[in-house]
């Protein structure tokens, strides 16, 4: 069984994990952003989705509080709702129904696999580090030629094993 994760912002990711967290194959999501909206590239992520044909699929749902500041303002969330409607769009499309598709806080996988922290820089590297360790020798999918660490992609992968946390705890896997 395949598993996909989104982190689904404009510098997010996939992964496509299978039920023993075996890290088979990650995309950087891409992102035109010519106006007048930003828009995911819905056939890079159709064509990937196709080909792996996962059977679950987890998306990281972003919240905002009202009058926050940074990267959870009205405006970025309502970009952010775009990207969700656009993945919605592609994964129905493609047969996937609404109990192959679970949306999972930040807060709740990153709990999960044991990354929670205070700092947002912190929990970052936390989950760099995460990734580092348990997939090494697999570089490639998750830094790029040049030595630049895919954030989106590696929050991808965390979002990816707390699934499969999830779905050995329903008794899926």
């Amino acid at each position: 069984m395949k598993i996909a994760a989104f982190d689904s912002g404009s510098k997010g990711g996939i992964a496509i994990l299978d039920q023993d967290a075996e890290l088979i194959d990650t995309l950087e999501m891409t992102v035109n952003d010519k106006y007048p909206i930003k828009h995911i590239d819905s056939k890079s992520i159709k064509d990937f989705i196709s080909l792996h044909q996962p059977e679950y699929i987890f998306i990281e749902l972003v919240t905002g509080k009202e009058g926050g500041r940074g990267q959870n303002t009205k405006t970025s969330l309502f970009v952010q709702g775009g990207y969700y409607h656009q993945l919605g769009d592609i994964l129905y499309s493609l047969g996937y129904s609404h109990d192959k598709i679970k949306m999972i806080k930040p807060v709740e996988w990153k709990k999960s696999i044991g990354v929670s922290g205070a700092v947002k820089g912190d929990r970052k590297e936390k989950t760099k580090q995460f990734v580092k360790e348990l997939y090494k020798g697999q570089e490639e999918l998750y830094i790029t030629p040049r030595g630049r660490v895919m954030d989106g992609v590696t929050d991808a992968i965390g979002i990816a094993c707390a699934g499969i946390k999830y779905l050995k705890n329903k008794g899926v896997v």
